[in-house]
């Protein structure tokens, strides 16, 4: 039997975390934090004024255009939000919960739902949605977060996942495997392939993001505009082509890749209970930063 003093503090934790991650800051979270000692405690990078118009321009830029924070993004090939949507959405209905209308694959949503659950003392739900759902690709989304976020989002994401691991440790939840063919093509396979092989998080085992891109344009000199990720990293490969830089462009990205598996294997280190998942993300990136590595040696030895 799990004590509801700790019950109650996850759903509270869940159930403000999911609202930071899916509309931002406003004042009144940050009044409630200030009440709620277990979570103030959790957090003390956050113990000095929160600015809400620069938190608010972080929030926009992280969960509206670097992390995408859907299950369909990170757990599918087609790495578009609702992917799995149906499969979703049959969850919650046997979960006895309500679909939300807009993207209900966000992470910020299913904590809300992971809350929901908590507050109702439905502990065997809230095993299933953990491991089905959340546990698998919350790395993946974290270590996103945690590279490109400021102050306090990357302490909203550490508390996160300090949360998720206590709770999969006591509900001894089992986390779903997913079964990702890492990419493996050769040089002769072309742009695209190679862009969609590399962009594909269940693939390529990370999310490569716009930032992650505009800083290898600006570091290798090499003009690539901005017109969403694929056309981006196509432009960047054309373009290092034209300036005989392609293995530099290569390196570049495998260097992108290495950031997210230093924060896969921190995570792991710290999470017991994130360590699978965390391990199956670290696995892919990984193989991309050798692929990477081995591409550029072999434009090197052509040239």
């Amino acid at each position: 039997m799990i004590d509801a003093r700790i019950v109650d503090a996850w759903t509270r934790g869940y159930a403000l975390l999911g609202r930071l991650f899916v509309r931002g800051v406003r004042a009144e979270d940050l009044a409630s934090l200030e009440q709620d000692a277990s979570l103030w405690d959790a957090l003390p990078k956050l113990r000095t004024e929160v600015d809400l118009d620069a938190v608010g321009a972080d929030h926009y830029a992280l969960f509206e255009r670097l992390a995408l924070p859907y299950e369909g993004v990170y757990r599918s090939p087609e790495a578009v939000v609702g992917a799995n949507g149906a499969r979703l959405a049959d969850r919650l209905h046997q979960l006895g919960l309500a679909v939300p209308h807009d993207a209900p694959d966000h992470l910020g949503h299913l904590l809300v739902a992971l809350a929901t659950l908590l507050s109702r003392g439905d502990l065997e739900g809230a095993r299933s949605l953990l491991g089905a759902h959340i546990l698998p690709w919350t790395p993946a989304v974290a270590a996103v977060l945690l590279v490109h976020g400021d102050r306090f989002f990357v302490a909203a994401t550490e508390l996160a996942l300090a949360l998720l691991d206590h709770t999969a440790q006591l509900l001894e939840v089992t986390c779903e495997r997913d079964e990702a063919t890492a990419w493996d093509l050769d040089p002769d396979d072309g742009v695209d392939a190679l862009a969609r092989s590399i962009l594909t998080p269940t693939i390529a085992g990370a999310m490569l993001t716009a930032r992650d891109l505009t800083s290898v344009s600006k570091e290798l000199q090499v003009p690539a505009g901005f017109v969403g990720r694929e056309q981006t990293l196509k432009n960047l490969v054309r373009g290092a082509a034209d300036f005989s830089a392609t293995p530099t462009l290569l390196e570049a990205l495998a260097v992108r890749f290495e950031r997210y598996v230093e924060r896969y294997e921190a995570v792991s280190a710290a999470h017991a209970a994130l360590e699978p998942a965390a391990a199956s993300w670290s696995r892919r990136a990984t193989h991309s930063v050798d692929r990477l590595r081995s591409f550029a040696e072999v434009v090197r030895e052509a040239g």
